[in-house]
């Protein structure tokens, strides 16, 4: 049976990761906790801690996490994933068994109860299309996309290694997107399956500035994403304002 490694990423998040060491069966999966902020201190002896030096961002943290594994499957899981126990094992099991060229994902509802993902052509001239699956669509096991969010993210250790990880130029936003596409392009299949549903919670803000904050961080890292992809800059600043906004179209 494949080794499973799941990973997240600690920024000032040591509660929430605190809550899900406790859902993760050791016998199932090693986790490792990639600490970018020096506070993360763990609440269970099989948790293993790397010691990033920093905040590097999110796909450095990831691709240290993964330098600290010999897992034959790497799960990527944020902290704020509305995840219980169950849901997780099942995930696990299910990443056990796909092709190692491949990144998949659960489906993951929104706060409307949607599963959105990226498709392409976009419409407009936009690169991409944002749009929630159709009733369809969510009765299928699986689902091609063009997109697998990191909040939730699996792929073999040797596609990962083979795409040379995230890309480290992408501090935060768009790396998962660069990385599916990047693994499209050799031939890899990107697909969610409907056999686990969860929840994020990502991006909840209790004030305009915090919205701000965000959508500015998400902006950049989308642009930084649409330049490393050969976006001339105007092309990259609209792309990047489509897809940081969220909106559906």
């Amino acid at each position: 049976m494949a080794r499973v490694t799941i990973i997240s990423v600690n920024y000032k998040s040591k509660p929430l990761i605190n809550v899900l060491e406790h859902k993760i069966d050791p016998a199932r999966a090693d986790y490792i906790v990639v600490d970018n902020s020096g506070d993360f201190v763990p609440v269970r002896a099989t948790t293993r801690v790397v010691n990033a030096g920093g905040n590097i961002g999110f796909g450095r943290a990831c691709n240290m996490g993964v330098e600290n594994s010999d897992a034959d499957v790497i799960v990527f899981a944020n902290p704020d994933l509305d995840m219980d126990a169950a849901s997780l094992s099942v995930f696990v099991d299910f990443s056990c068994t796909q092709p190692a060229e491949a990144i998949w994902g659960p489906f993951i509802r929104d706060g409307k109860g949607d599963v959105v993902s990226l498709f392409r052509p976009g419409r407009a001239g936009l690169a991409f299309c944002r749009r929630a699956l159709t009733e369809a669509e969510l009765e299928r096991e699986t689902i091609e996309t063009v997109y697998v969010s990191g909040a939730c993210l699996a792929t073999s250790r040797t596609l990962f290694q083979q795409l040379g990880g995230f890309s480290d130029k992408i501090f935060l936003y768009g790396e998962d997107l660069d990385l599916c596409l990047r693994a499209h392009d050799i031939g890899a299949k990107i697909y969610l399956t409907s056999s686990v549903e969860l929840t994020h919670h990502g991006g909840g803000s209790s004030t305009r500035l915090d919205r701000f904050k965000r959508l500015f961080r998400s902006t950049k890292g989308h642009y930084e994403f649409f330049r490393l992809h050969d976006f001339g800059r105007i092309a990259a600043v609209i792309n990047a304002l489509h897809l940081a906004s969220g909106r559906r179209f």
